[in-house]
């Protein structure tokens, strides 16, 4: 896929690390292949090797831009924030054609902890993202994923998760979201759900 390099900067810190700004920008390098091919089905009941459809490629194809900002603060056992992101494409088309259309994030979050080493959190997350521009002549087809106006579009979701810490720089995390509104661009599979685990574990 594509490689994203950038670097955070923290923009204010009160003095009872209460309330917290961080600025990011991050620079995504297009070295996640756009030309990827593999065995297709087609109507007549063939099977050629054709071009993948856009969202099936590895990367973008063109430079681009991640800038955001997020704020978090906290009070006893309640911390709350909010984040944007947005994702700008750097150059009106890439090597085949087209580009993938702007893309924004906005976020916000309540979190309660039962226990020092446990909270929960309640997340709104809302997405906006345009349709592609321009076409590539080598991706066509009857499937959806080969018109490019089948892209994009908003999508508001509600999440709910919780997180454990079971030792210093150590913890577990799940997370479950469903959208509560969503507007696809052309004719797109609806987004059902999501679930979310990770763990994370920090060296010194």
């Amino acid at each position: 896929g594509d490689i994203k390099f950038g670097a955070l900067y923290k923009a204010y810190n009160s003095a009872d690390k209460s309330h917290n700004v961080i600025i990011d920008a991050v620079l995504s390098a297009p070295t996640g292949s756009i030309t990827d091919e593999d065995t297709q089905l087609a109507p007549d009941g063939t099977r050629p090797t054709a071009r993948l459809p856009y969202g099936m490629q590895l990367g973008s194809g063109t430079w681009d831009a991640l800038v955001g900002a997020a704020y978090w603060g906290k009070e006893k056992k309640w911390g709350w924030g909010a984040q944007y992101l947005a994702t700008i494409p750097l150059e009106s088309e890439n090597s085949e054609g087209w580009r993938y259309g702007d893309k924004h994030e906005v976020t916000t979050w309540l979190s309660y902890a039962w226990e020092p080493e446990l909270n929960a959190n309640v997340r709104l997350r809302h997405e906006s993202q345009g349709e592609i521009e321009g076409i590539d002549p080598k991706i066509y087809g009857p499937g959806l994923g080969a018109d490019p106006d089948n892209y994009g579009g908003t999508r508001t979701e509600l999440a709910l998760g919780a997180n454990w810490m079971y030792a210093p720089a150590h913890n577990i995390s799940i997370e479950i979201a469903k959208p509560i509104a969503q507007d696809s661009n052309g004719v797109q599979l609806e987004h059902d759900q999501s679930i979310m685990v990770s763990w994370r574990n920090a060296f010194f």
